[in-house]
């Protein structure tokens, strides 16, 4: 049995993620803050599932966080793409997405850990030109402090791969779904909020171009690419999402307006980060496919927000 540490486990992604591997049949064991780890994770609590509360840049933690385990998903991250450089926000991020993560990458090679997993962002191509589809080999291109902490974390972990440890990055597509720990912080889901909630939207740049991916599809390729042979994946990036799922802020739009009819819309000026990104490599490789399209998930979340308003509660 595989014993997989997922660092940031009881977030937006990590919640959904370790019910599915527990579902392989994995032990899994939960690194996050205290405070995400306050509510239970699961219904009930199964002998497969261990919590651990602390930081990530706790360097004296790290030692006994990877004792006995096989594989570590490295969810992790301080994700705010709007943060600009030179401020206390922009030096968190390198605290936690750059010099933490290449330590825990680092603690993981010296300790044998053979399979390190990084969840990174199909953001780092975000000044594409969009005219065309950006593929995992293409020049990555720095737009904001949280691209940059990903990137420079991206070359680390690669540099370092060797027969006896095997990194894989994962560049998702901007994720969109409902989850156990639900964020509004992805441009979808805020999108859908809005409209819920407020009854209105405004976008900034609603010609720009963007990959989106559901969050089920997300945890399904992780899922596979823990599967894959080492052969695989070992080395390897892949960019995680589908070619038909690249759509305009407009295009977002559209769909709402059907969910919430009466929707009040304000557009403003350009997006210098519009960008389409190639996925052919995660499905001719692993043979991916994402299963859920951008109306399912966004009718999820308006069925979410709407039960959640209903009994007076408030996401």
């Amino acid at each position: 049995m595989t014993k997989v540490l997922v660092t940031g486990g009881a977030g937006y992604i990590g919640s959904k993620l370790i019910s599915a591997l527990i579902q392989e049949k994995h032990t899994v064991r939960v690194f996050d803050i205290p405070e995400a780890l306050k509510k239970p994770l699961l219904f009930a609590p199964l002998p497969s599932l261990e919590t651990v509360p602390g930081d990530i840049k706790d360097t004296a933690k790290l030692p006994s966080l990877l004792q006995d385990v096989d594989v570590v998903v490295h969810l992790a991250a301080l994700v705010r793409g709007g943060a600009a450089p030179g401020t206390t926000e922009a030096s968190a991020m390198w605290e936690i997405n750059y010099e933490a993560t290449c330590r825990l990458a680092d603690l993981c090679r010296i300790k044998g850990i053979e399979r390190f997993l990084f969840i990174s962002t199909c953001g780092n191509y975000g000044g594409a030109d969009s005219n065309r589809l950006a593929k995992e080999e293409d020049a990555l291109i720095v737009t904001s402090p949280y691209a940059e902490t990903k990137i420079r974390a991206e070359e680390h972990i690669l540099s370092n791969v060797n027969e006896q440890f095997h990194a894989t990055v994962l560049r998702l597509a901007t994720v969109f779904g409902s989850s156990p720990r639900m964020s509004f912080e992805p441009l979808i889901n805020r999108l859908v909020y809005d409209a819920v909630v407020n009854k209105s939207l405004v976008v900034q740049g609603p010609n720009a171009w963007r990959p989106f991916v559901h969050i089920d599809d997300v945890v399904k390729a992780i899922v596979l690419t823990l599967r894959s042979p080492l052969d695989l994946v070992s080395g390897q990036v892949f960019n995680v999402g589908a070619n038909s799922m690249n759509y305009t802020k407009a295009d977002i739009v559209r769909i709402l307006q059907q969910f919430v009819p009466d929707l009040a819309v304000e557009l403003h000026g350009e997006d210098p980060r519009s960008y389409k990104v190639c996925f052919d490599k995660i499905a001719q490789i692993l043979g991916f496919r994402t299963s859920k399209g951008l109306e399912e998930g966004v009718a999820e979340m308006v069925q979410l927000l709407k039960d959640a308003r209903q009994h007076g509660n408030v996401l």
